[in-house]
């Protein structure tokens, strides 16, 4: 399979969850304002999501981009991010229908640590299927947006279970995603050419 193949699939799938979301959201049955309300928990579920995916899709682009060669390894490592990941829609589904109840934020937390993971896998598996003088070996490490990002995984999952703190599991996944809003600095410093500064 060519790069421009698997990069184009991968956009298939993340296009079809980012529609499944946004299905979430019905129009309210009334005109007035307390209808509209009814919108708030499916439109901060979807807004957290979207951001989530589009961060995502975005470094994945990016890694692909930097990437000379695809074996049964990364197509594997790319399917199984791609499965986990797919899940996301389900578990915003359940958010909706239980107003961020305790369970469904914590199946929410765990899955979004699941993707994060799959995700660092992808990309390691990606560095090794690389040819030896590709710079992408060299480049890329679990480095400390990796770790900062878990850091604050483990800690939403901890609110998550702690009573009454399960909203705050939100924000620290929120903040665990803001360290890729941009894509990687170090594949932008190797193969886009851009001054990035320190990561």
């Amino acid at each position: 399979m060519t790069k421009g193949r698997l990069e184009a699939f991968s956009d298939g799938v993340i296009a079809i969850i980012i529609t499944i979301m946004v299905l979430e959201i019905h129009a309210p049955e009334g005109a007035t304002l307390a209808d509209l309300r009814t919108l708030l928990t499916p439109f901060i579920s979807y807004l957290v999501s979207f951001i989530l995916v589009r961060t995502y899709w975005n470094n994945h682009h990016h890694l692909l981009q930097a990437t000379d060669r695809i074996n049964g390894r990364i197509l594997w490592a790319n399917l199984l991010f791609l499965f986990v990941f797919s899940l996301i829609p389900v578990s915003v589904s359940w958010i909706n229908k239980t107003n961020f109840a305790a369970l469904p934020t914590r199946v929410y937390i765990i899955l979004n640590i699941l993707v994060s993971l799959c995700y660092i896998l992808l990309q390691a598996v990606i560095v090794r299927g690389q040819g030896e003088n590709n710079r992408l070996r060299s480049d890329v490490s679990f480095g400390r947006k990796e770790k900062w990002t878990l850091f604050f995984e483990i800690i939403a999952l901890i609110a998550a279970f702690t009573p009454y703190m399960h909203n705050l599991a939100y924000v620290c996944l929120i903040v665990s995603v803001l360290f890729w809003i941009l894509p990687d600095l170090r594949i932008a410093r190797t193969y886009c050419g851009e001054d990035s500064g320190g990561e």
